[in-house]
């Protein structure tokens, strides 16, 4: 209830008011934009999460959270969506130990139990470039919604050659996810165009055309498994079957019946990525045995 007043006042405001100042009113939407709301943590994440080894990093004066399972020399690296936290896959935490894999995942800032109160994919992006720079290039790469999308602005901005990818649920178009903000506040075209001005600029990429279909396609990434439930009602199918369609190499793998969130302890899901990624680790062995 207190959400929807909230919301309606913030349509009111920025349609009235708002229009007097549009400079201020853009950057006000920003903030409202990279400020994640408080999301209660389920309990299966935090019986996963107690398992793990914790340690924390510094990035821009706050610490984040780290956490570390199994003992493995191969690295296999978990990144979470928006408004989530390293809890969320845990469902792959086991499997992949039990494949021989150390195992690590963070709560990116202002989400899990990291400090701040901010965060947007440059900072997602950006601390997970600085564990990979301490921990190395992991093997296995998972990531959900916006976590998915960061680890393919990594692997393509730093040339990572990660042996296997999976992506769940990721969107394609940039511009879809500010239309979608748009959308909720009813932002009138002359404040948001503004917006996307002067977020294209802060984030230093071109919101109204960055497209991560070929993101992907110009990385180095040739192994890629992407999953997302055909009737997401959050970053709709849509955007998976585009960006599979732009990038040849990715393969992807409609799910049913889970959602946007469900999907991450989904059987079926679960199972296609596990089977996926012991491909990699039984070719491996069998280069190893010759």
């Amino acid at each position: 209830m207190l959400l929807k007043i909230r919301i309606l006042f913030l349509r009111l405001y920025f349609n009235s008011i708002g229009l007097l100042n549009k400079d201020r009113s853009a950057d006000k939407l920003i903030h409202l934009f990279t400020t994640p709301r408080a999301r209660v943590s389920r309990k299966k994440e935090h019986e996963i999460l107690d398992r793990s080894r914790k340690t924390h990093l510094k990035f821009d004066g706050k610490e984040v959270c780290l956490y570390e399972w199994g003992q493995g020399e191969r690295v296999a690296m978990l990144f979470h969506g928006w408004e989530s936290n390293a809890g969320s896959l845990g469902a792959y935490v086991e499997p992949l130990v039990s494949l021989g894999y150390h195992v690590l995942a963070y709560d990116s800032l202002a989400h899990g139990k990291s400090e701040g109160k901010q965060a947007n994919m440059i900072v997602f992006k950006e601390i997970a470039r600085k564990i990979i720079q301490e921990k190395g290039i992991p093997e296995i790469a998972i990531g959900h919604s916006l976590g998915a999308n960061v680890i393919l602005l990594l692997a393509s901005e730093e040339k990572l050659q990660i042996p296997k990818v999976v992506l769940i649920s990721p969107f394609n178009q940039m511009k879809a996810i500010f239309l979608g903000f748009r959308s909720i506040l009813k932002i009138p075209e002359s404040i948001y165009s503004v917006m996307l001005d002067k977020a294209s600029k802060r984030f230093n990429y071109n919101i109204r055309e960055m497209e991560f279909g070929k993101v992907g396609a110009n990385s180095p990434l040739n192994s890629v498994l992407i999953m997302h439930d055909k009737n997401d009602k959050i970053t709709p199918f849509s955007h998976s079957a585009n960006m599979s369609k732009r990038w040849g190499l990715a393969e992807l793998k409609p799910i049913e019946g889970s959602g946007h969130y469900k999907i991450l302890w989904n059987e079926s899901a679960l199972d296609t990525a596990l089977n996926f990624i012991k491909e990699e680790t039984d070719s491996n062995i069998q280069t190893l045995v010759k």
